[in-house]
């Protein structure tokens, strides 16, 4: 799966060497907050853990706010008001407390958190005040969630049944708006994009992954 993100990413940068010999193509850095939702905290994608001999209830904490940040690209179709834009990210959720029940015994974990999109959206831009360009845009990304487990208080026999890492791939989508302030050698950029980052192919009790990213970036 390593190897489909790296074919992917490359496929972009690709793609943008391309498009630049017939039209105009912007680079961007952008960095702020990602807030998820309840759900995003639940690294085993289940209420109960079974798993060889260990079987308990799993009380999940909601996880906060984190911070992302990322590179872009954009290609202006000219003679429109539509852009393709490609990008990568790194989302990081802090380390959220959970309890597992085993039995009448309960014990704390710890759970980090972060994902990685590789993203393709379509922007349009809904009108134009000059030094401010307003836009919404949608598509679709390929999330790698990335997670590690801190056994806290969990006793060592019960640690080898509890996954200590693991990565998950999923396929989603993305939309959001914002504008661009238009400056002399560059643009500054404030958006807003709320993901869903395991729409296509989650496991079968899986619940939907989200969360929404406010930030700043700048365009060149």
């Amino acid at each position: 799966m390593k190897r489909l993100y790296y074919f992917i990413f490359a496929s972009i940068l690709f793609c943008s060497t391309e498009l630049l010999a017939i039209g105009p193509l912007d680079f961007g850095i952008k960095l702020g907050l990602s807030t998820p939702n309840d759900e995003i905290s639940n690294v085993f994608n289940a209420d109960r853990l079974q798993i060889d001999s260990l079987n308990g209830d799993l009380l999940l904490g909601a996880m906060s706010s984190g911070y992302h940040l990322g590179a872009r690209v954009r290609f202006n179709l000219p003679l429109s008001d539509l852009s393709v834009v490609g990008g990568i990210g790194f989302h990081r959720f802090p380390q959220t407390n959970s309890n597992i029940t085993i039995g009448q015994d309960t014990y704390e974990f710890g759970t980090s958190l972060n994902i990685i999109p590789i993203t393709l959206d379509a922007q349009y831009q809904l009108f134009d005040l000059k030094l401010v360009k307003f836009y919404v845009q949608g598509g679709l990304s390929m999330n790698q969630i990335v997670y590690s487990v801190d056994y806290n208080n969990i006793p060592i026999p019960l640690q080898r049944d509890i996954p200590s890492s693991g990565t998950d791939n999923r396929f989603g989508v993305g939309f959001g708006g914002g504008f661009d302030i238009s400056l002399a050698l560059l643009s500054i950029n404030v958006y807003a994009d709320y993901s869903i980052t395991n729409m296509i192919n989650a496991d079968e009790n899986e619940e939907s992954k989200r969360f929404l990213a406010l930030g700043v970036g700048v365009w060149f």
